[in-house]
């Protein structure tokens, strides 16, 4: 069986993306960083070009370089300028085209969550810090803006190959994934060490729990894990809606991709991964048009999974002591967990102390919030240069409370009002690949509030649901579903169906 076919992906394009990606991150790592530079040429060309499946590459990278592992893609503050300039530019040059052109149905509903952040603007002239406010909220809306801009340019166009786009999605995640699995034999580089000061209190703390301290790729492993939850469930959604067979690639990024989860020892990643394969699932069961033998092969295979998975926590000791060491962050090695202390409070500890300061301080301000991304303790700091206002660090626990917290009961209702429209009408709109990653990003951020962490995790995890939407997009078109605001037909006669035929494969 081939790892590799022609009928799924543009191998050349694969290749190529992945050659250039393993060029860039060698080459981060012998330069010490200073090959970012090279970044806003490529985006440059990319843009003038048209060549709109590298832009989208490369937006992507930009994206992952804010929670990129710093000993590989060492940061300075070169480096984060450079990543947050090229995100602006690609904002600047598109912008104009999403509200000049025809926007793509399957895209369209991501602009809902602007209601909320005008509403956050209002209420965080209020707040405890407005100027750390304001700039996160400049430094949020053009790189959103960037990311939406591509997903709906190559959704919206005739002439973007769908094997093409796959390749480049395809080449980041499979960076990040078998990338991280290179690390594992170089402790050095993929383990959680003290390279700034509050690390070394996180990393002591951390492997006092006996919690892992594999970071792969990412700079901890707290981010590493979640980052896969969502990852995983966007390439499960594409191998069952899209690939529609056991493509060897897709199997091994998942399976790597759960070994690495288990290795971070990440409840929020494996939680994730878990919700995520859940919901894709039941979107697939509710999805029309797909073949039966599919998706009893699917339906099949993940439920003798988990009764082998099962029956090997029950009968294997072992294994049963490392998967409830594994959830309650307890090392295992010279002690035995019983299942008795499975509790609510053990599990969700780790965030009570942040939901309870979030419940305390909404409840101070119910209508109009502290203000955005900020915290009570942000009053009394002092700050000296636009860097750290705008790199602020905000721990906030779940996003329940936090948005509470931030916007008030009306940013509440703005912001959950967004997330549930945009999920139903990515579902109505047959974008399941899309709703899937946007409900699993949702779950992610029930055990870290990062929806706004454009520098951090939060960037690199919208840049996955904006290409999940993209897959979709491809997927649909293929299959002759609708993804503009005009009947399929439509579009065809404007393009001619020889053309048509010709572009869409």
């Amino acid at each position: 069986m081939k790892l590799l076919t022609d009928d799924i992906y543009d191998l050349r394009a694969l290749k190529k993306y992945a050659i250039i990606l393993g060029a860039f991150t060698v080459l981060s790592y012998l330069t010490r960083g200073y090959i970012f530079a090279v970044l806003p040429v490529m985006v440059f060309f990319a843009v003038s070009r048209g060549k709109l499946v590298d832009l989208l590459l490369w937006v992507m990278v930009l994206s992952f370089t804010g929670v990129s592992n710093p000993f590989i893609f060492p940061k300075t503050s070169m480096t984060f300028v450079i990543a947050r300039l090229s995100l602006f530019a690609v904002a600047g040059i598109l912008a104009f085209r999403v509200f000049g052109r025809r926007n793509a149905l399957i895209v369209s509903p991501f602009i809902g969550v602007f209601f909320y952040i005008g509403w956050a603007a209002i209420v965080s002239l209020q707040g405890y810090e407005p100027i750390v406010s304001y700039l996160k909220i400049v430094l949020f809306i053009p790189i959103y803006i960037a990311l939406y801009a591509v997903a709906n340019e190559i959704t919206a166009s005739t002439r973007v190959n769908a094997k093409a786009v796959r390749s480049a999605i395809l080449a980041i995640v499979s960076l990040v994934v078998f990338g991280s699995f290179a690390l594992i034999p170089f402790p050095g580089l993929s383990q959680f060490h003290a390279f700034r000061a509050q690390d070394a209190a996180m990393a002591a703390r951390m492997a006092a729990e006996g919690t892992s301290l594999f970071m792969g790729l990412t700079n901890q492993p707290q981010a590493l894990g979640p980052m896969l939850g969502v990852l995983l469930t966007v390439v499960f959604g594409d191998l069952v809606f899209s690939v529609k067979r056991w493509e060897p690639i897709y199997v091994a990024l998942l399976g790597i991709g759960a070994v690495l989860l288990f290795k971070t020892s990440s409840r929020t990643g494996m939680g994730t991964f878990i919700a995520g394969i859940a919901m894709v699932m039941w979107l697939f069961s509710h999805a029309r048009a797909v073949d039966t033998r599919w998706k009893g092969k699917v339906v099949s295979a993940l439920f003798l999974f988990g009764i082998v998975g099962f029956v090997a926590m029950l009968a294997v000791p072992k294994v049963r002591n490392k998967v409830l060491g594994f959830m309650l962050k307890v090392n295992t090695q010279n002690v035995e967990v019983q299942t008795s202390d499975i509790t609510l409070e053990n599990l969700s500890s780790s965030r009570q102390m942040l939901v309870e300061s979030a419940w305390e301080n909404f409840k101070r301000k119910p209508f109009t919030g502290n203000g955005f991304q900020v915290s009570a303790e942000m009053q009394f700091e002092k700050r000296s240069t636009l860097m750290e206002y705008m790199s602020a660090p905000i721990e906030k626990g779940v996003w329940v409370t936090a948005i509470l917290e931030e916007g008030g009961l009306m940013g509440f209702l703005l912001f959950a009002g967004f997330l549930v429209v945009c999920f139903a009408l990515l579902v109505k709109r047959h974008a399941y690949i899309g709703a899937g990653a946007l409900w699993v990003f949702a779950v992610v951020n029930l055990g870290e509030f990062n929806f706004f962490s454009m520098s951090y995790t939060g960037g690199f995890e919208w840049a996955l649901v904006f290409a999940a939407v993209i897959l979709d997009g491809q997927r649909m078109k293929n299959v002759g579903l609708e993804v503009w605001e005009v009947p399929m037909e439509v579009v065809i006669e404007e393009v001619g169906m020889d053309e048509w035929v010709k572009r869409k494969a």
